[in-house]
């Protein structure tokens, strides 16, 4: 297994963080899975920090269990000082997903982060580090069905086994996909290395001779297949804002550009 922790976090309630993670417990059912979860509140130091079982019939806690998990934590108190504790208690071997935010930041090893986004949602505080720092970026709400089953399937295979184990070229064409899914060809490839170098996919787009219309079409159809972001778009900052590619998206172009078929132009 390359990795053994798994950060699920969000920019917004609702997104499906206990879905895909659901999802991805059942589908490590062989493997020794621990939950450990933050609720939204501070409860403070007069409620316990920990609550360990199942819960209440219905529950995301009771969710997890009936998915396969071993142990499920809840973490009451807001204090990064208890995910630390957690991360550190002399645990067996075996997989920890944390659904919480704050443990992107506190998880001393290294791990997936999967930070799932809601087009309809404002920045949060620590939004734009966790694009930076996510492995995937999946468009949220999430929802049973087959995409959900996909993104968790995707996931499993790269704690097992890394990104690069993921995908390669698909049969009898010059794509680069997964499962026969065509993700990129020439023309994507070159959409995104230019987004990479103008930060603008505008000017990626007349730099390379298309229509932005067309560039925003390739674009989508990538990421539609792929079921996560490929770029990610700012406002203002520091650095002025603009349209980068994500640690996906920068990883599937080395990818590409690692074997660089003569071929398609899409």
């Amino acid at each position: 297994m390359r990795f053994t922790d798994l950060v699920i976090a969000a920019d917004s309630r609702k997104a499906g963080k206990t879905l895909l993670g659901c999802a991805i417990t059942r589908l490590l059912e062989d493997q020794d899975v621990r939950v450990v979860k933050t609720s939204g509140a501070n409860a403070g130091r007069t409620s316990p920090a920990f609550l360990r079982g199942e819960g209440r019939k219905g529950s995301d806690t009771w969710r997890y269990s009936t998915a396969g998990a071993r142990e499920v934590v809840m973490v009451r108190s807001g204090d990064l000082e208890d995910l630390r504790l957690l991360s550190r208690d002399g645990r067996e071997a075996g997989i920890t997903i944390w659904e919480s935010n704050r443990a992107a930041f506190v998880l001393p090893s290294k791990f997936l982060l999967v930070y799932i986004v809601r087009a309809d949602s404002k920045p949060r505080k620590g939004s734009a580090e966790l694009q930076a720092m996510a492995d995937l970026i999946p468009e949220g709400p999430l929802a049973e069905g087959d995409r959900l089953h996909y993104l968790a399937r995707l996931v499993v295979d790269m704690m097992e086994s890394g990104l690069e184990s993921c995908f390669g070229v698909v049969y009898r064409t010059h794509w680069l996909g997964r499962d026969g899914t065509r993700l990129l060809g020439h023309g994507r490839a070159d959409l995104l290395e230019a987004v990479e170098s103008t930060g603008s996919i505008l000017k990626a787009s007349g730099s390379i001779g298309i229509p932005y219309r067309r560039a925003w079409e390739m674009l989508t159809g990538a990421q539609r297949e792929l079921g996560a972001r490929l770029v990610v778009s700012t406002r203002g900052g520091a650095s002025g804002g603009g349209t980068r590619l994500t640690r996906m998206g920068r990883a599937l172009l080395e990818m590409y550009r690692s074997f660089e078929p003569d071929g398609n132009r899409e």
